[in-house]
């Protein structure tokens, strides 16, 4: 029989890191302790951390994050909501749990517990988490008439279990043409380099780390810009380094650059779990866009990554940017929850009259007649 455990507090989060650890085989970033403590040391109010460790016995099987926070949900205003963390750093979010559990028991088990949680809670919200990841195990069997999943945009990855050679036919005629130019250009500045090592040696890590900020910080995300660069937010900025301090054998952060006369023109911070590089964040100096330093870094790390026991890299967002690389789409997934049925039919109605009206709005547009030149 499955029973539940209701944890509160980083505190207690550290005291299941044995337990959580031991659900780290298979697990993708989403589900690893040091991605998940990281996200509650840093970018959420301390006393909105909760777990519920999901147990058969004495052996932990899931654990799932309780991070409450206030998110915007027509038509209901900005509610308060348990979430597996919410911020504009987390592209993505999931949660561990054992490959052979029954998610079906699990999802019982967990659920029973939530509706009897100590505080009230109205909505679940996972704003974006992988289609074939636990969360999703979770949401699929729970009842039907509470949850409300869409689709959400897609992870998109680069395969790299196959020779660069191979994997550089896949890319754009315009791609390729822009890496050419853009090394010949460098090649006239140079020397240039790149340094795709993982950070190692903890004597590097400063150096590195700020080389990383500078750069992230060079353009438009910088203080004259929008002020959104991680250098310019302490939360964001001690989020990435409590990862580089996460070095260990199965979690493996690294600070990819390029270098030109033996300066850093851009930088990729990235996280190897698993055989899967994800990259988290990219920097460029805009100075160098001559050389299009972000293209001819990327092609390094998946050159890389080709000639490694790397079989993906994925660039976790969807962005414009991605299309000239060819990148395979992994499905992502919203999911909201009611914790009562009254809410979720009171949501369900909203949603259909919603479509109606959207409906109506295109009829009437298409009824009506061109206007005259």
């Amino acid at each position: 029989m499955l029973h539940c455990v209701f944890r509160a507090g980083l505190a207690e989060m550290r005291h299941m890191r044995g337990s959580w650890e031991s659900l780290h085989g298979g697990a993708s970033l989403w589900g690893r302790y040091e991605w998940h403590l990281a996200v509650a040391s840093h970018l959420i109010d301390e006393g909105s951390v909760a777990y519920l460790q999901v147990m058969n016995g004495e052996r932990t099987i899931a654990i799932l994050p309780l991070l409450r926070t206030k998110v915007p949900l027509t038509p209901f205003g900005t509610v308060a909501a348990q979430t597996l963390g919410h911020h504009p750093l987390l592209s993505l979010t999931d949660f561990p749990m054992c490959p052979e559990a029954d998610a079906v028991a699990v999802a019982a088990a967990a659920w029973d517990a939530l509706t009897t949680l100590p505080h009230a809670w109205r909505f679940m919200y996972w704003h974006r988490v992988p289609k074939s990841g636990n969360a999703m195990r979770l949401a699929s069997a729970w009842p039907k008439h509470q949850v409300f999943i869409r689709d959400a945009a897609p992870c998109n990855t680069l395969p790299t279990s196959q020779a660069y050679e191979d994997m550089q036919g896949l890319f754009s005629k315009n791609l390729k043409a822009s890496l050419r130019k853009s090394e010949q250009r460098l090649n006239e500045a140079g020397p240039w380099a790149v340094s795709t090592q993982s950070v190692g040696d903890s004597n590097e890590i400063p150096a590195r780390f700020d080389a990383f900020l500078t750069l992230e910080a060079s353009g438009w995300k910088g203080a004259a810009g929008t002020g959104s660069a991680i250098a310019l937010n302490t939360d964001a900025r001690d989020f990435f380094a409590a990862l580089l301090a996460c070095i260990s054998g199965g979690f493996d952060p690294q600070i990819a650059l390029l270098y030109l006369k033996e300066k850093p023109i851009a930088a990729q911070f990235s996280i190897l779990v698993n055989g899967t590089r994800h990259i988290l964040k990219i920097g460029y100096d805009e100075a160098t866009s001559k050389y299009s330093p972000g293209q001819v870094l990327m092609a390094a790390v998946l050159k890389e990554a080709c000639s490694s026991a790397v079989g993906c890299v994925s660039l976790v967002t969807n962005m414009p940017w991605h299309a000239t690389w060819r990148p395979v789409g992994e499905p992502t997934c919203s999911v909201l929850v009611f914790r009562s049925r009254s809410t979720a039919f009171f949501y369900s109605i909203y949603l259909r009259l919603r479509r109606l009206l959207k409906q109506i709005h295109h009829a009437v547009r298409k009824a009506m007649p061109l206007k005259s030149v």
